[in-house]
């Protein structure tokens, strides 16, 4: 067994945060600011709106990801079309 925890990202520039979250119809779990100052004195350097899960104690990543799928139910489109318009990249961690 593993604990397992699964994360979808956009992230890009100067992100208005409240905007993308009235078009998807979802709060971020986190939000990271481009001036942020990490532990090491650098800047994170872009902006980062994220939803992730609890951690899970489980073989099977696919639990996980459904588990993260299930977060963003039907807003799938509504993610592609904010990434489209505000240029942002996509990732699942």
């Amino acid at each position: 067994m593993a604990y397992i925890k699964a994360y979808l990202t956009l992230s890009g520039m100067s992100m208005d945060f409240c905007r993308i979250e009235d078009i998807i119809g979802v709060n971020a779990d986190l939000i990271r600011y481009h001036d942020e100052i990490l532990n090491n004195g650098h800047r994170f350097g872009h902006d980062e709106w994220s939803i992730s899960t609890d951690f899970a104690e489980t073989a099977e990543i696919e639990y996980v990801l459904n588990m993260l799928l299930e977060k963003c139910n039907n807003k799938v489109d509504r993610l592609r079309a904010v990434a489209e318009k505000f240029k942002l990249e996509w990732s699942v961690l």
